[in-house]
């Protein structure tokens, strides 16, 4: 163990990189089990540490232009509730767009990880909950109470903006009702799943309208399309 330990050590400062090992609910790491990247997000640059395990946006060209497509809709006095924020790529860019952020993610490392990068981009307007996109809409509409959300006061958050980048799936059909109970002002969606996107369109097109949308080639000769859409309440 100490002799491989000693050889990755030697590797790592070698070719100046880190390496993380795992196997049977062990982790090693030589160096840091994270990468920094930083974005410009045409209002000021924000640092965010991506951590082995958790979700992040892969391509870091086109996550900056997604970024700056996101500032366009700068709001200073309004709150926005986030859904699925993973590392907090967004969430960072919100709490300087936005007076107010509420932000969830169901994943415990992911969490710890939004945790730091709040941190290292000294925010004080941001909120966060470990809760499912679901769990967060029914806490606001007060339809359950959650224990890990009573530190968070929901009373007078506003329903100005919804941001979602849910997963692949989509939104199930009992968000997307909530989310229409909530009466959200407007609502920024970002989809890697085209169809799952075309699906939830046609259920939230009865209460909202197309204000603005976006196509981000996040993988560069696949089937694959990263797509941005703004939604206003009619």
């Amino acid at each position: 163990m100490q002799t491989g330990l000693k050889k990755k050590k030697k590797l790592s400062s070698e070719i100046g990189a880190s390496i993380v090992g795992r196997s049977r609910k062990q982790k090693l790491v030589v160096g840091k089990d994270f990468v920094t990247e930083t974005y410009n997000a045409h209002i000021k640059k924000i640092k965010v540490n991506l951590y082995e395990q958790c979700f992040s946006q892969p391509n870091p060209y086109i996550c900056d232009k997604m970024l700056a497509w996101v500032s366009e809709s700068k709001k200073l006095q309004h709150h926005v509730t986030e859904l699925h924020c993973g590392v907090g790529t967004f969430t960072i860019l919100l709490g300087n767009l936005y007076s107010r952020v509420l932000a969830t993610e169901n994943s415990r490392p992911s969490i710890r990880a939004l945790e730091k990068n709040i941190q290292i981009n000294s925010l004080k307007n941001i909120e966060i909950a470990r809760m499912s996109g679901l769990e967060t809409l029914e806490a606001l509409i007060k339809k359950r109470e959650f224990n890990r959300m009573k530190h968070i006061n929901l009373i007078d958050f506003k329903k100005d903006v919804l941001f979602l980048d849910p997963p692949r799936s989509g939104l199930d059909v009992e968000s997307i009702n909530l989310i229409k109970r909530l009466k959200y002002k407007e609502i920024i969606y970002l989809s890697c799943g085209f169809e799952s996107l075309k699906s939830n369109l046609k259920e939230l097109l009865t209460s909202y309208k197309v204000k603005k949308a976006a196509l981000f080639d996040q993988f560069p000769y696949t089937d694959h399309i990263e797509t941005g859409v703004i939604l206003r309440k009619l």
